[in-house]
């Protein structure tokens, strides 16, 4: 029996490679090629500023975020795939003031690490909770999702109940990113409707 969600999943990543084919392969030449480590602000700061104007993550200190993610010494985190590098990303302390940069830290280390991190954002949220509606495929809220350890079990969820086990984390980064800005597009248009009734 064919599985369905794999030849969906297989149709969103190929619409995205063709919309997007050009950034990803910037990306993956900045972190992986030209400044895979994070031990001099030469290789750290270009990273933080096209990963802020590509994913438009709204970083309003770039300089700053690149210093902060210097100190943090986490090249080794990195190759391990640790949930820790995630944190230490994205707490960041400016200008005496506390900011969390959660979906930026989860897309600096998947382009660094593709196999270890999944992307959260907005879209894979909304994909997540439209299929747990559908499905019940986990058990969680959206807040539960703003927890690194939690979203990436619930995406290991997701990968394990709809049998996607041959798609690894940027595979599935670009399924949940398609499927939720249609999930997101889909409510919106819906609203707009309601209200124009």
């Amino acid at each position: 029996m064919d599985n369905q969600m794999l030849i969906i999943a297989q149709e969103a990543i190929k619409t995205f490679d063709n919309a997007y084919e050009r950034y990803e392969r910037l990306l993956k030449r900045l972190f992986q090629e030209e400044h895979p480590h994070n031990t001099d602000i030469y290789d750290v700061f270009p990273k933080v500023a096209v990963l802020n104007v590509i994913y438009s993550t709204r970083i309003i200190a770039v300089s700053q975020v690149a210093e902060h993610i210097l100190k943090q010494e986490i090249d080794c985190l990195l190759a391990d795939g640790s949930l820790e590098a995630v944190r230490r990303i994205a707490n960041v302390k400016i200008r005496e003031k506390k900011y969390c940069f959660y979906s930026f830290a989860t897309k600096y280390c998947n382009w660094h690490n593709p196999d270890a991190y999944p992307i959260f954002d907005k879209n894979a949220c909304a994909c997540l909770l439209d299929y747990k509606r559908k499905d019940c495929f986990a058990g969680f809220k959206l807040d539960d999702l703003w927890v690194y350890q939690t979203f990436k079990k619930v995406v290991d969820d997701f990968r394990t109940h709809y049998r996607l086990e041959s798609l690894n984390y940027k595979e599935l980064d670009k399924f949940l990113w398609q499927c939720g800005g249609e999930v997101i597009k889909s409510k919106a248009d819906a609203k707009a409707v309601g209200t124009a009734v």
